[in-house]
């Protein structure tokens, strides 16, 4: 017996106390214990015995007191909570078995002293030491061990492998080998979830658990050669001795390969909902049940015209037409009743600016695992587009069919057939029926019969798509026989497949026309005979006046040469100039008489520059008397239509001019330049002449026998001449002129275009 038992035993014996204390509640075991030196803890046998320790002395309170209750026992163990009180609670102790036995204990602290004495609460006897049935209890650990899908690993406090069930010798693809630690990952094909970084040795969850008592990597891949990859979370414990020196680890691999895979695919579908959600082309929000947003995309702030942190503080209703609002809520309500999982319907939602936005909204509810609704997904569409098309479609329906109805044309819808399918008033009138009768007939029943042939390849050749509209002359006939001269205009409507679909078409009565065309054209052919007529007396008086002034300027000539004394006499002088005066003004009536004689076949393809050139070649000497500074600025691919002759004359006539009229206060220029217009090449002749007074002199310029000037050379035929054969080209002239500053003629020329 050592020191302290006997100094314990001095305690229970001495003290009648203590002594009853003992006896009354330590049925299953005394402790006493000196706060101040925890070597004077004593234990005696029968507790030793009743945690199933063989000998008394080994016990610690540590040893033999649950880890949870450790705390517990150190407050029943301080001798400043008694105050002459006896203590009593239940506490779990720790049985040499592993199992813990809960006991009712009672203690007292006489002079610094603590007596503990338990009982247990249930009597254990049956599960003490037994070695059957320690080896029934082996047999069925192994048998456990071998069938659980869970893979079980245990090494000793070396790391030595002690253990590796079947299923873990399944998952690996190989039993347990003794190995160095070290390569336990290369060899066992240890990875983390990556599936690329091998573990280290130190990772490892087993042995990460016998040096840590933790495992700070309880993720791996598992990838055998002969097996499939598994993913697998590790969990374990460390094995204790007796003494509580860690005598090995122990870990458990659970497979969770299922739900990393379903874990994936989650993932993957979320992703794929998110970018969907975030990149729809429709506005969606995710809202809770009260219809507040929760989430919303960038389309839904683009359509309502909010920011996403303001739409997350609105709530459905708060943005809502207000006549909409009452069926919005009704399908709301059935949903959260669950009368529904879904509805769709068309409304109107308020902008941030007060537009009205036409939407279609789709709400679907997603309820959680105790059928609870946990969110709405709404999606909204924008139709406020096709509400504006659907307006102005209605207008322009209105708006064809008040044209239609009142147009003072005739008008008409047939289909591909040619049946009538709508007429108009103006129309059914026009040819005698009423409406319902002309709807019962087809076009053709209407055509003047020796148009049919013309009208069925015309028809044929708007439905094969050779021409999409026609326009023609032709002929229907009255309900009464007559025939009815109209214009025709026809455009073919085809269907979503862009087929032909129906044929609209337009009637004008053009019988007025045709009577007026007939006047006309008898106008017109008289008008060409009489011109034909005033033409050839033209030529004819030209002729013959030319002939008797040729002759009176003999006669006079012969005058002269007979009666020489006369030569000086006045009358005789006036009648020479009189003479020439008539000459040259048949001259001039002959050249404007013969300018619209066969002009159109004998136009051709000119090269301007080049004609003005040879214009200003002819007049070289005349230009360089007068001093005047010519420029030709046109370029050499301009070609304009005209008469050689003409074309020569119209450059040599302005040419002239600017000679004539030039100023003799400054140096004199004349300047060609050339455009091309959609319709003309225009030429611009400009100089910086005296100029004309064209407020004054503007409405005759062209005049014949017009002068403007007192130059003596002045006839005004030369300007009438020349704007006649432009006329005669197809031109025209124009003038811009100022008094003292010069003018500018511009002349319009016809010319081939590319």
């Amino acid at each position: 017996m050592n020191e302290f038992t006997t100094k314990a035993f001095s305690i229970i014996f001495r003290n009648e106390e203590i002594f009853e204390f003992t006896q009354e509640h330590g049925l299953h075991g005394v402790a006493i214990c000196n706060k101040e030196d925890s070597d004077e803890n004593w234990f005696n046998p029968k507790l030793a015995h009743s945690l199933g320790y063989k000998e008394a002395q080994t016990l610690t309170w540590k040893k033999i007191i649950s880890p949870s209750n450790l705390e517990k026992i150190e407050k029943v163990l301080d001798p400043n909570n008694y105050a002459g009180n006896i203590l009593s609670n239940e506490i779990s102790f720790l049985h040499a078995k592993g199992f813990l036995i809960p006991m009712i204990f009672k203690s007292i602290c006489i002079e610094g002293t603590v007596v503990i004495a338990v009982k247990k609460v249930y009597d254990y006897s049956h599960i003490e030491y037994n070695p059957e049935l320690d080896f029934q209890r082996e047999q069925l650990l192994e048998t456990v061990l071998d069938t659980v899908n869970v893979g079980i690993i245990a090494c000793d406090n070396k790391g030595k492998l002690n253990l590796f069930n079947k299923t873990a010798k399944k998952w690996h693809g190989l039993p347990a080998t003794d190995i160095p630690q070290t390569e336990f990952a290369s060899y066992y094909n240890l990875y983390h979830p990556d599936g690329k970084t091998l573990f280290r040795t130190e990772e490892l969850g087993l042995i990460d658990m016998l040096q840590n008592g933790t495992i700070r990597y309880p993720e791996m891949l598992l990838k055998p050669e002969n097996e499939r990859d598994r993913f697998i979370v590790a969990s374990g414990a460390r094995l204790y001795d007796g003494e509580k020196n860690v005598s090995g680890a122990v870990i458990a691999l659970h497979n969770i390969t299922d739900w990393k895979e379903a874990e994936e695919k989650l993932r993957i579908s979320e992703e794929t909902f998110r970018g969907s959600f975030k990149s729809a082309a429709d506005g969606m929000a995710i809202t809770d049940d009260t219809g507040t947003c929760i989430e919303v995309n960038d389309r839904l702030c683009e359509i309502m015209g909010y920011t996403a942190s303001e739409l997350k503080t609105l709530n459905f209703q708060e943005v809502t037409y207000p006549e909409d609002l009452e069926e919005d809520l009704r399908l709301w309500t059935e949903l959260l009743k669950g009368e529904r999982d879904f509805y769709q319907m068309e409304k109107r939602a308020i902008q941030k600016s007060g537009k009205i936005k036409h939407i279609i909204v789709s709400v679907a509810i997603v309820r959680d695992e105790n059928k609870d609704p946990f969110h709405f997904i709404t999606q909204i569409k924008d139709i406020s587009f096709l509400k504006e098309a659907e307006e102005k479609l209605r207008i322009s329906e209105e708006t064809f069919r008040g044209t239609f109805e009142n147009a003072a044309d005739g008008m008409s819808i047939t289909d591909i057939e040619g049946n009538f399918t709508a007429v108009n008033e103006s129309l059914w009138r026009m040819l005698g029926y009423s409406e319902n009768e002309l709807k019962k007939l087809n076009f053709l029943e209407v055509t003047h019969p020796e148009d049919i042939a013309d009208d069925r390849k015309d028809l044929m050749k708007l439905l094969s798509g050779e021409n999409i509209s026609l326009q023609k002359e032709k002929r229907f006939l009255h309900k009464n026989g007559e025939s009815i001269p109209i214009l025709l205009s026809v455009s073919v409507i085809k269907n979503r497949d862009n087929k032909p679909h129906e044929l609209i078409g337009q009637i004008t009565d053009i019988s007025a026309l045709k009577i007026a065309e007939k006047e006309l054209k008898e106008v017109l052919d008289l008008s060409t005979d009489q011109n034909q007529r005033l033409r050839n007396f033209a030529h004819i008086v030209s002729h013959n006046l030319r002939s008797h002034s040729g002759n009176f300027e003999m006669l006079l000539d012969i005058f002269k040469d007979e009666q020489p004394h006369l030569r000086d006499n006045e009358v005789v002088e006036m009648l020479f100039k009189s003479s020439g005066n008539l000459k040259e003004t048949i001259a001039h009536l002959n050249e404007v008489a013969m300018i619209n004689t066969s002009v159109s076949e004998n136009i051709h393809s000119l090269n301007l520059r080049n004609y003005v050139d040879k214009a200003l070649r002819s007049i070289n000497v005349i230009i360089q008397k007068s001093g005047l500074i010519v420029h030709n600025n046109i370029s050499e691919e301009y070609n304009v239509f005209a008469l050689p002759a003409y074309l020569e004359s119209i450059i040599l006539n302005f040419s002239t001019n600017a000679v004539k009229y030039r100023s003799s206060e400054r140096q004199p220029f004349l300047k060609f330049s050339a455009r091309k217009t959609k319709e003309y090449l225009e030429l611009q002749i400009e100089d910086n002449g005296i100029g004309i007074d064209l407020q004054k002199h503007g409405h005759k310029l062209f005049g014949m026998y017009k002068t403007f000037h007192s130059h003596e050379d002045a006839r005004g035929i030369g300007l009438f001449i020349t704007k006649n054969q432009i006329e005669a080209i197809g031109g025209k002239v124009e003038v811009q002129s100022k008094v003292g500053k010069g003018s500018i003629f511009t002349i319009f020329f016809k010319y081939e275009k590319s």
